[in-house]
């Protein structure tokens, strides 16, 4: 591995805002500082920092730009400087000694963006999420239907209050049904006193900012699913428990070819990962809180959908519950076992295996093409080294179960390898892993 500093000559850290960039150019040998300056965030404002960075460094292939904000304020100089041809990723935490000391402003923020990235192995950047093309129009959708799902269940709340506070002729002891709503949308001004009259009109005002929620969010899910058949991830809709929604989420999540390296990266990301809490002669795991919490949503979604309609992992939740596991602690097995888990059980030992071949009652699988690593599920107290290096240290393993499914899954995992990069890295993980929880 080669770190940025062997790499590329010149390393520029972006610090930026809503109404201006600064920047700031580090030598990536020396680490010294060559020169920082202040760009407006206006389209000649970007045009000016895009030739300052050719003027400061050079040659396109020995500079590299670390951008704070990547995906928010910092978007559009990224896609500026990815048409000028020069490498763009996204910064990493600046540690908290280097800041001790060091005061703090836009100048001293760009250099620490440069320098969070000296250090790293060339691999592991991270760069940009694409925001062009299908996956940029999932995205908003995304966004867009995350608003008129809030906006709705406000108006849900705000309306069953109201009707539960001034009697208008419905009972909302309960929740609310659709019928209901659409009789109150429906309702006709009347004679009635001021309290009763301005109650009702607010109600008609809510009921039918409702309907028009529920045609909005049909007609955004008309627009998503026609988005992901085009996609790349069109395979995930035929997978049971994983709908349009969720399948976008995956889509956008995964953005490019490069971005899930790993099972592992894809349990970090999704923020499925144990997290060490060990000290002294105590020897635990937490919950992750981090990673991607809307990636998250999904597979939790997709993880409760199969537990109640899907028949093998029914089985699977009912062979934990002898086992006194709590409904908890199943989805979180199931949901980490999603993430973390692309073995097939039986399989003791790396083995050669081809598409549409079935692991047989020995376990072995005969004649084969394309490589694939099995683990059996049963033994997580020797976990396989790279496992314990990557996802989970030691013990840990017993928050992500490996949970069943057969060889025919990691044999196309192992055989799509080759082919298209989106099934390389995320089908590779999810179509295998969600076929036989």
């Amino acid at each position: 591995m080669t770190i940025v500093a062997n790499t590329f000559a010149f390393v520029i850290g972006a610090d930026t805002h809503a109404r201006t960039h600064t920047l700031a150019v580090v030598d990536a040998r020396t680490g010294a500082r060559v020169d920082t300056a202040t760009f407006p965030t206006t389209a000649a404002g970007l045009g000016r920092a895009v030739g300052w960075i050719a003027r400061r460094t050079s040659g396109l292939a020995d500079v590299l730009i670390a951008i704070e904000g990547v995906g928010s304020y910092g978007a559009r100089l990224a896609r500026s400087c990815q048409d000028a041809g020069y490498r763009v990723v996204e910064s990493f935490p600046t540690p908290a000694r280097e800041r001790r000391g060091r005061g703090k402003s836009d100048e001293i923020d760009a250099e620490l963006i440069a320098r969070s990235v000296i250090g790293i192995d060339s691999d592991k950047l991270r760069n940009p999420r694409e925001d062009s093309g299908v996956r940029a129009a999932i995205r908003v959708l995304i966004a867009a239907r995350d608003l008129m799902n809030a906006e709705r269940t406000r108006s849900i709340n705000a309306l069953t209050s109201l009707l539960r506070i001034v009697d208008l002729g419905i009972d909302a002891r309960a929740s609310l049904t659709k019928p209901q709503i659409a009789t109150v949308a429906s309702w006709r001004s009347r004679q009635e006193d001021l309290a009763t009259t301005t109650a009702r009109r607010e109600a008609v005002r809510l009921a039918k900012r409702i309907v028009e929620c529920n045609d909005e969010l049909a007609d955004n899910r008309h627009e998503l699913t026609a988005l992901v058949t085009a996609s790349e991830g069109a395979t995930l809709l035929e997978e049971p428990g994983i709908g349009a929604i969720n399948a976008a989420v995956v889509v956008a999540a995964w953005s490019h070819q490069g971005r899930i390296r790993s099972e592992a990266a894809f349990a970090v990301l999704t923020g499925t990962s144990p997290v060490p809490a060990s000290s002294g002669n105590t020897t635990r795991h937490r919950l992750n809180r981090g990673g991607d919490r809307r990636l998250n949503q999904a597979l939790s979604s997709i993880a409760l959908t199969r537990m109640s309609h899907h028949p093998a992992t029914r089985e699977y939740v009912q062979r934990r519950r002898t086992d006194a596991r709590t409904n908890k602690e199943i989805r979180r097995f199931t949901l980490s076992g999603r993430a973390h888990t692309n073995r097939s059980p039986g399989l003791q030992r790396p083995v050669d295996v081809k598409v549409g071949q079935s692991l047989g009652s020995n376990g072995i699988v005969e004649g084969a093409t394309g490589r694939a690593h099995g683990l059996d599920c049963e033994d997580i107290s020797r976990p396989r080294a790279s496992w314990r290096r990557e996802v989970l240290p030691e013990q840990g393993v017993r928050h992500a179960h490996a949970i069943p499914f057969d060889v025919d899954s990691v044999a196309r995992s192992a055989y799509l390898h080759r082919g298209d990069p989106f099934e390389r890295d995320v089908i590779m993980t999810l179509i295998g892993a969600f076929r036989y929880l």
